[in-house]
Protein backbone atom coordinates (compact mmCIF):
# COMPACT_ATOMS: atom_id res chain seq x y z
CA UNK A 1 0.00 0.00 0.00
CA UNK A 2 1.73 3.42 -1.34
CA UNK A 3 2.04 6.58 1.35
CA UNK A 4 -0.98 8.10 -0.33
CA UNK A 5 -3.64 5.40 -0.32
CA UNK A 6 -2.52 5.10 3.50
CA UNK A 7 -3.60 9.09 3.72
CA UNK A 8 -6.90 8.34 2.03
CA UNK A 9 -7.50 5.46 4.45
CA UNK A 10 -6.96 7.56 7.29
CA UNK A 11 -8.57 10.52 6.31
CA UNK A 12 -12.06 8.44 5.50
CA UNK A 13 -11.71 7.24 8.48
CA UNK A 14 -11.19 10.74 10.42
CA UNK A 15 -14.58 11.46 8.76
CA UNK A 16 -16.53 9.00 9.66
CA UNK A 17 -18.81 9.98 12.57
CA UNK A 18 -21.36 8.21 15.05
CA UNK A 19 -22.59 11.81 15.90
CA UNK A 20 -22.21 15.14 14.44
CA UNK A 21 -19.83 17.51 15.86
CA UNK A 22 -16.48 18.92 16.80
CA UNK A 23 -14.04 18.16 19.18
CA UNK A 24 -12.41 20.52 21.89
CA UNK A 25 -9.47 21.38 19.98
CA UNK A 26 -11.18 22.47 16.62
CA UNK A 27 -9.87 19.43 14.84
CA UNK A 28 -12.34 16.72 13.42
CA UNK A 29 -12.18 13.31 15.25
CA UNK A 30 -14.71 10.44 15.29
CA UNK A 31 -17.63 11.50 17.76
CA UNK A 32 -19.34 8.47 19.52
CA UNK A 33 -22.33 9.60 22.14
CA UNK A 34 -22.06 8.07 25.60
CA UNK A 35 -25.46 5.75 25.25
CA UNK A 36 -24.02 3.68 22.40
CA UNK A 37 -24.03 0.14 23.23
CA UNK A 38 -20.78 -0.24 20.76
CA UNK A 39 -18.86 1.21 18.02
CA UNK A 40 -16.18 -0.30 15.24
CA UNK A 41 -12.83 1.12 14.63
CA UNK A 42 -11.72 -0.46 11.79
CA UNK A 43 -8.47 0.58 10.11
CA UNK A 44 -8.85 -2.05 7.14
CA UNK A 45 -5.60 -3.15 5.62
CA UNK A 46 -2.45 -2.25 6.57
CA UNK A 47 0.90 -2.18 5.39
CA UNK A 48 2.87 -4.83 7.36
CA UNK A 49 5.89 -1.66 8.10
CA UNK A 50 2.83 -0.31 10.47
CA UNK A 51 3.80 -1.31 14.18
CA UNK A 52 0.73 0.46 15.91
CA UNK A 53 -2.35 1.86 15.34
CA UNK A 54 -3.70 5.00 17.18
CA UNK A 55 -6.83 7.57 17.28
CA UNK A 56 -8.44 9.97 19.19
CA UNK A 57 -12.17 9.63 19.40
CA UNK A 58 -14.93 12.50 21.30
CA UNK A 59 -16.75 10.64 23.42
CA UNK A 60 -20.06 13.17 23.46
CA UNK A 61 -22.81 13.85 26.18
CA UNK A 62 -26.00 14.69 24.86
CA UNK A 63 -27.97 14.31 27.77
CA UNK A 64 -29.02 16.62 30.06
CA UNK A 65 -27.16 15.20 32.95
CA UNK A 66 -23.22 15.34 33.98
CA UNK A 67 -21.89 11.47 33.32
CA UNK A 68 -19.09 10.17 35.14
CA UNK A 69 -16.89 7.58 33.13
CA UNK A 70 -16.40 4.92 36.41
CA UNK A 71 -13.82 2.70 34.82
CA UNK A 72 -12.23 1.06 31.30
CA UNK A 73 -11.47 -2.54 30.56
CA UNK A 74 -9.44 -3.54 27.60
CA UNK A 75 -8.94 -6.97 26.47
CA UNK A 76 -5.02 -6.25 25.76
CA UNK A 77 -2.11 -5.47 27.14
CA UNK A 78 -0.78 -4.36 24.14
CA UNK A 79 -3.59 -1.19 23.89
CA UNK A 80 -2.87 2.30 25.56
CA UNK A 81 -5.42 4.61 26.48
CA UNK A 82 -5.79 8.23 27.71
CA UNK A 83 -9.06 10.29 28.80
CA UNK A 84 -9.10 14.06 29.09
CA UNK A 85 -11.53 14.20 31.75
CA UNK A 86 -13.82 11.42 33.59
CA UNK A 87 -16.63 13.75 33.54
CA UNK A 88 -18.70 14.73 30.60
CA UNK A 89 -20.87 17.65 30.99
CA UNK A 90 -24.11 18.08 29.28
CA UNK A 91 -23.91 18.48 25.29
CA UNK A 92 -20.05 18.70 25.92
CA UNK A 93 -17.22 16.22 24.96
CA UNK A 94 -13.74 14.28 26.54
CA UNK A 95 -10.82 12.93 24.36
CA UNK A 96 -10.06 9.94 24.15
CA UNK A 97 -7.13 8.44 22.69
CA UNK A 98 -6.16 4.73 22.19
CA UNK A 99 -3.12 3.26 20.72
CA UNK A 100 -2.68 -0.66 20.03
CA UNK A 101 0.86 -1.67 19.58
CA UNK A 102 0.22 -4.27 16.59
CA UNK A 103 4.13 -5.94 17.71
CA UNK A 104 4.19 -9.47 15.64
CA UNK A 105 0.93 -9.44 14.68
CA UNK A 106 -0.12 -10.01 11.33
CA UNK A 107 -3.20 -10.09 9.59
CA UNK A 108 -6.72 -9.67 11.03
CA UNK A 109 -7.23 -9.05 15.03
CA UNK A 110 -9.52 -7.43 17.01
CA UNK A 111 -9.23 -5.77 20.36
CA UNK A 112 -11.79 -4.26 22.46
CA UNK A 113 -12.04 -1.58 24.67
CA UNK A 114 -15.08 -0.76 27.48
CA UNK A 115 -16.22 2.26 29.09
CA UNK A 116 -18.17 2.25 31.92
CA UNK A 117 -20.72 5.21 32.64
CA UNK A 118 -22.80 6.58 35.69
CA UNK A 119 -25.63 6.70 33.06
CA UNK A 120 -26.09 2.79 32.66
CA UNK A 121 -25.01 -0.41 33.62
CA UNK A 122 -23.94 -1.70 30.26
CA UNK A 123 -20.69 -0.62 28.68
CA UNK A 124 -20.08 1.53 25.47
CA UNK A 125 -17.79 -1.21 23.81
CA UNK A 126 -15.06 0.16 21.10
CA UNK A 127 -14.18 -3.37 18.76
CA UNK A 128 -10.64 -2.10 16.73
CA UNK A 129 -10.12 -3.92 14.07
CA UNK A 130 -7.55 -4.25 11.42
CA UNK A 131 -5.78 -6.25 8.40
CA UNK A 132 -1.99 -6.17 8.62
CA UNK A 133 -0.15 -7.22 5.45
CA UNK A 134 2.08 -10.60 6.07
CA UNK A 135 5.61 -10.03 4.96
CA UNK A 136 6.52 -12.67 2.28
CA UNK A 137 9.33 -14.08 4.94
CA UNK A 138 6.87 -14.30 7.69
CA UNK A 139 4.14 -15.72 5.11
CA UNK A 140 6.27 -18.59 4.50
CA UNK A 141 7.06 -19.64 7.71
CA UNK A 142 3.17 -19.17 9.50
CA UNK A 143 1.91 -20.21 6.66
CA UNK A 144 4.19 -23.15 5.48
CA UNK A 145 2.13 -25.42 3.57
CA UNK A 146 1.18 -24.16 -0.23
CA UNK A 147 -2.42 -24.73 -1.78
CA UNK A 148 -1.74 -22.46 -4.59
CA UNK A 149 0.54 -19.66 -6.28
CA UNK A 150 -2.24 -17.22 -4.07
CA UNK A 151 -3.05 -19.63 -0.98
CA UNK A 152 -0.89 -20.87 1.81
CA UNK A 153 -1.99 -22.72 4.95
CA UNK A 154 -1.14 -22.48 8.62
CA UNK A 155 -1.27 -26.31 8.88
CA UNK A 156 -0.25 -29.83 6.55
CA UNK A 157 -2.66 -32.04 8.78
CA UNK A 158 -5.06 -32.03 11.81
CA UNK A 159 -4.58 -34.26 14.58
CA UNK A 160 -7.54 -33.43 16.50
CA UNK A 161 -7.18 -35.81 19.41
CA UNK A 162 -10.09 -36.99 21.39
CA UNK A 163 -13.78 -36.72 20.59
CA UNK A 164 -15.91 -38.11 23.10
CA UNK A 165 -19.29 -39.80 21.99
CA UNK A 166 -22.15 -37.29 22.62
CA UNK A 167 -20.46 -34.27 22.59
CA UNK A 168 -19.57 -31.33 19.55
CA UNK A 169 -15.82 -30.62 19.03
CA UNK A 170 -14.04 -28.40 16.18
CA UNK A 171 -11.23 -27.80 14.92
CA UNK A 172 -9.29 -24.73 12.24
CA UNK A 173 -7.22 -24.44 9.59
CA UNK A 174 -6.18 -20.58 8.68
CA UNK A 175 -5.73 -19.61 5.27
CA UNK A 176 -3.60 -17.20 3.46
CA UNK A 177 -4.16 -15.14 0.28
CA UNK A 178 -1.21 -13.43 -0.22
CA UNK A 179 -2.30 -11.94 -3.55
CA UNK A 180 -3.23 -8.76 -4.46
CA UNK A 181 -6.70 -9.73 -5.32
CA UNK A 182 -9.75 -11.53 -4.02
CA UNK A 183 -9.50 -15.21 -4.00
CA UNK A 184 -12.53 -18.01 -4.14
CA UNK A 185 -12.04 -21.43 -2.83
CA UNK A 186 -13.51 -24.64 -2.45
CA UNK A 187 -13.19 -27.06 0.97
CA UNK A 188 -14.61 -30.84 0.73
CA UNK A 189 -14.11 -34.14 2.44
CA UNK A 190 -14.48 -37.27 -0.10
CA UNK A 191 -17.14 -39.58 1.81
CA UNK A 192 -18.29 -37.32 4.21
CA UNK A 193 -20.39 -39.01 6.68
CA UNK A 194 -23.53 -36.92 7.87
CA UNK A 195 -21.68 -36.00 11.44
CA UNK A 196 -19.03 -34.22 9.91
CA UNK A 197 -19.59 -31.03 8.60
CA UNK A 198 -17.10 -28.19 7.12
CA UNK A 199 -17.37 -24.49 7.06
CA UNK A 200 -15.35 -21.49 5.40
CA UNK A 201 -15.59 -18.24 4.58
CA UNK A 202 -17.15 -17.65 0.82
CA UNK A 203 -14.39 -14.65 0.34
CA UNK A 204 -10.92 -13.99 1.09
CA UNK A 205 -9.90 -10.68 0.36
CA UNK A 206 -6.17 -9.24 -1.19
CA UNK A 207 -3.58 -10.12 1.58
CA UNK A 208 -6.16 -11.34 4.21
CA UNK A 209 -6.39 -14.32 6.10
CA UNK A 210 -9.75 -17.15 6.01
CA UNK A 211 -10.51 -20.06 8.23
CA UNK A 212 -11.92 -23.73 7.54
CA UNK A 213 -13.74 -25.10 10.70
CA UNK A 214 -13.59 -28.79 10.85
CA UNK A 215 -16.83 -29.83 12.79
CA UNK A 216 -17.83 -33.09 14.55
CA UNK A 217 -21.44 -33.59 15.94
CA UNK A 218 -21.46 -36.92 17.71
CA UNK A 219 -24.25 -35.81 19.79
CA UNK A 220 -26.38 -38.59 18.52
CA UNK A 221 -23.32 -40.83 17.72
CA UNK A 222 -22.79 -43.90 20.20
CA UNK A 223 -21.65 -46.73 18.12
CA UNK A 224 -18.48 -45.59 16.28
CA UNK A 225 -15.25 -45.94 18.05
CA UNK A 226 -11.19 -45.64 17.60
CA UNK A 227 -9.29 -43.94 15.29
CA UNK A 228 -11.12 -41.76 12.72
CA UNK A 229 -9.59 -40.35 9.52
CA UNK A 230 -10.65 -38.19 6.94
CA UNK A 231 -9.01 -35.98 4.14
CA UNK A 232 -9.45 -32.24 3.37
CA UNK A 233 -9.64 -30.99 0.12
CA UNK A 234 -8.58 -27.39 -0.45
CA UNK A 235 -9.05 -26.14 -4.36
CA UNK A 236 -8.34 -22.77 -5.16
CA UNK A 237 -10.98 -21.62 -8.25
CA UNK A 238 -9.09 -19.24 -9.69
CA UNK A 239 -6.14 -22.07 -10.51
CA UNK A 240 -7.82 -25.17 -9.93
CA UNK A 241 -4.78 -26.48 -7.83
CA UNK A 242 -5.78 -28.24 -4.92
CA UNK A 243 -3.94 -29.41 -1.37
CA UNK A 244 -5.19 -32.33 0.87
CA UNK A 245 -5.17 -31.90 4.33
CA UNK A 246 -5.25 -35.13 6.18
CA UNK A 247 -7.86 -35.34 9.55
CA UNK A 248 -6.96 -38.28 12.59
CA UNK A 249 -9.03 -38.01 15.30
CA UNK A 250 -10.03 -41.10 18.43
CA UNK A 251 -14.10 -41.12 19.22
CA UNK A 252 -14.23 -42.23 22.67
CA UNK A 253 -16.83 -42.24 25.20
CA UNK A 254 -17.11 -39.86 28.15
CA UNK A 255 -15.56 -40.53 31.22
CA UNK A 256 -14.40 -38.95 34.47
CA UNK A 257 -10.78 -38.66 34.43
CA UNK A 258 -10.97 -37.41 38.28
CA UNK A 259 -12.88 -41.34 39.51
CA UNK A 260 -9.86 -43.00 41.61
CA UNK A 261 -11.78 -45.87 41.01
CA UNK A 262 -11.57 -45.74 36.84
CA UNK A 263 -10.78 -48.80 34.99
CA UNK A 264 -7.38 -48.98 34.06
CA UNK A 265 -6.13 -50.50 31.20
CA UNK A 266 -2.28 -51.91 31.01
CA UNK A 267 0.06 -53.70 28.63
CA UNK A 268 2.98 -55.10 29.63
CA UNK A 269 4.59 -55.55 25.87
CA UNK A 270 3.14 -53.51 23.08
CA UNK A 271 4.97 -54.45 20.52
CA UNK A 272 6.55 -57.20 18.89
CA UNK A 273 9.04 -57.82 16.31
CA UNK A 274 8.97 -61.62 14.86
CA UNK A 275 9.86 -63.96 12.55
CA UNK A 276 6.80 -64.13 10.24
CA UNK A 277 8.81 -67.48 8.26
CA UNK A 278 8.01 -69.47 11.52
CA UNK A 279 5.98 -67.38 14.13
CA UNK A 280 2.22 -68.39 13.81
CA UNK A 281 0.78 -65.90 16.41
CA UNK A 282 1.25 -63.33 18.68
CA UNK A 283 -0.96 -62.90 22.38
CA UNK A 284 -1.05 -59.42 23.78
CA UNK A 285 -2.55 -59.74 27.48
CA UNK A 286 -4.66 -56.87 28.36
CA UNK A 287 -4.77 -56.20 31.96
CA UNK A 288 -7.10 -54.47 34.30
CA UNK A 289 -4.94 -52.49 37.14
CA UNK A 290 -8.15 -49.95 37.74
CA UNK A 291 -11.00 -51.01 40.23
CA UNK A 292 -14.19 -51.07 37.48
CA UNK A 293 -14.52 -53.07 34.89
CA UNK A 294 -12.75 -52.35 31.85
CA UNK A 295 -15.08 -52.97 28.70
CA UNK A 296 -12.92 -53.26 25.30
CA UNK A 297 -15.41 -51.40 22.85
CA UNK A 298 -13.84 -51.77 19.58
CA UNK A 299 -11.11 -53.21 18.21
CA UNK A 300 -9.27 -51.70 14.63
CA UNK A 301 -6.89 -53.57 12.31
CA UNK A 302 -5.87 -52.16 8.80
CA UNK A 303 -4.68 -55.76 7.55
CA UNK A 304 -6.55 -59.21 7.04
CA UNK A 305 -4.74 -60.98 9.94
CA UNK A 306 -7.08 -63.00 12.16
CA UNK A 307 -8.07 -61.02 15.47
CA UNK A 308 -9.20 -63.59 18.33
CA UNK A 309 -9.94 -61.59 22.09
CA UNK A 310 -10.98 -63.82 24.98
CA UNK A 311 -13.71 -61.95 26.73
CA UNK A 312 -14.19 -57.82 26.24
CA UNK A 313 -14.93 -57.63 29.67
CA UNK A 314 -12.17 -57.51 32.48
CA UNK A 315 -12.89 -57.25 35.92
CA UNK A 316 -10.46 -55.34 38.31
CA UNK A 317 -7.50 -57.13 38.54
CA UNK A 318 -8.26 -59.53 36.02
CA UNK A 319 -6.72 -60.16 32.37
CA UNK A 320 -7.35 -60.95 29.04
CA UNK A 321 -5.87 -62.08 26.30
CA UNK A 322 -5.77 -61.02 22.33
CA UNK A 323 -4.44 -63.32 20.04
CA UNK A 324 -3.29 -62.01 16.67
CA UNK A 325 -2.83 -64.80 13.99
CA UNK A 326 0.28 -64.27 11.27
CA UNK A 327 -0.08 -64.91 7.64
CA UNK A 328 3.09 -66.97 6.70
CA UNK A 329 5.96 -64.68 5.25
CA UNK A 330 4.32 -61.45 6.75
CA UNK A 331 5.98 -58.46 5.26
CA UNK A 332 3.97 -55.51 6.01
CA UNK A 333 4.00 -54.44 9.98
CA UNK A 334 0.59 -54.74 11.86
CA UNK A 335 -1.22 -51.89 14.06
CA UNK A 336 -4.25 -52.65 15.99
CA UNK A 337 -6.11 -49.82 17.66
CA UNK A 338 -8.41 -50.90 21.46
CA UNK A 339 -10.62 -48.42 22.26
CA UNK A 340 -11.47 -49.17 26.13
CA UNK A 341 -13.33 -47.18 28.77
CA UNK A 342 -10.06 -46.37 30.64
CA UNK A 343 -10.71 -42.46 31.15
CA UNK A 344 -7.00 -42.19 30.89
CA UNK A 345 -5.80 -44.49 27.90
CA UNK A 346 -9.54 -44.71 25.71
CA UNK A 347 -7.29 -45.46 22.69
CA UNK A 348 -4.40 -48.31 22.86
CA UNK A 349 -2.20 -49.11 20.04
CA UNK A 350 -0.19 -52.16 19.47
CA UNK A 351 2.12 -53.68 17.09
CA UNK A 352 3.91 -56.28 14.99
CA UNK A 353 6.62 -55.90 12.90
CA UNK A 354 7.28 -58.69 10.92
CA UNK A 355 10.38 -60.33 9.49
CA UNK A 356 10.07 -63.39 7.45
Amino acid sequence: MTMNKVAILFSILLGLTACNGISGDGRQSKKICINASQYELDFGVVPDTVSSLREQLAIYNESSDTVKITHIDKSCGCTKLELSNTEILPNDSVLFSINVDLGTNYSFFEREVSLYTSQREEPLTIYVRASRLYPAQVAAREFPFIVSENLRLNTPYLIIGYANLGEVKTAHINILNQSNKDITYDVRIPDKPSYVSLYQDDIIKAGEVGRITFLIDLSQIDNIWGLQRYNIIVQDRNSGEEATIPVEVIFAEKTNRLDKDAPRIMVPVTHYTINSSTQEKVEFILRNIGKKVLYIRDIQKEGTETIVLETNEVKSGTETKLTVRIKPKQTNPIEIGITTNDPTEPYKILRIDCNP
